[in-house]
């Protein structure tokens, strides 16, 4: 993982938000799902290009995305 100003992983409102890779993006993914539908939700999902904006869709899509969808 590339070192940035900010480190580690964030929850937020049920899901964790991290940079995982040399890009300086940001991906998310939600926390307590069954790791299929993890995967699933990650391989349709974009990276998002600042913390804030990751927070952001989060706030706007959370209610949105439900685990069974992608199960």
């Amino acid at each position: 993982m590339e070192k940035t100003k900010f480190d580690g992983l964030y929850e937020y409102m049920g899901y964790v938000i991290y940079n995982g890779g040399s890009k300086h993006e940001w991906d998310v993914e939600p926390i307590h799902w069954d790791i299929k539908a993890v995967e699933r939700f990650k391989s349709q999902s974009e990276s998002h290009k600042t913390l804030a904006k990751a927070k952001k869709w989060i706030k706007e899509n959370a209610d949105l995305v439900r685990e069974k969808d992608y199960l």
